[in-house]
């Protein structure tokens, strides 16, 4: 009986889940999606986070939509207004229409200057574009 308690202890102690802490603060889906063409050129940019941002930390200056040319620089940012949908629904609203034939980016940025979410979580970088046809 003592054998057979032992190996059971040991077993169950196997099985124990190893703590990994809270899941990451990331964009887990955009639209238009990455590569995809813009449906209008005043199609709102959508992020879906995966928690809840803290706007204060998640503005104009962590969260960019930028025009790109051929070889990946800047040729203009594209202002536009947040608006938090719902709990990790984030829209981005141009202030102006985009501009057809152009290429835009969408970037977050993320680490101590970056975007936070309401725990403080600093949010993974992401990139990702669309073409305006």
């Amino acid at each position: 009986v003592q054998l057979l308690l032992a190996v059971t202890i040991f077993a169950c102690g196997d099985e124990s889940p190893v703590d990994t802490g809270p899941p990451p603060f990331e964009v887990v889906g955009v639209d238009p999606d990455e590569g995809m063409p813009a449906e209008s050129v005043v199609y709102p940019v959508q992020l879906i986070l995966s928690a809840i941002p803290e706007l204060s930390a998640c503005n104009a200056e962590t969260i960019r939509v930028d025009a790109i040319l051929d070889d990946g620089t800047v040729a203009f940012n594209s202002p536009f207004t947040f608006d938090l949908q719902s709990e990790g629904n984030l829209k981005l609203k141009p202030d102006d229409p985009y501009i057809r034939g152009y290429t835009y980016a969408v970037t977050v940025r993320g680490g101590e200057t970056g975007c936070t979410d309401l725990n403080g979580r600093a949010i993974l970088p992401f990139y990702s574009t669309f073409e305006v046809l």
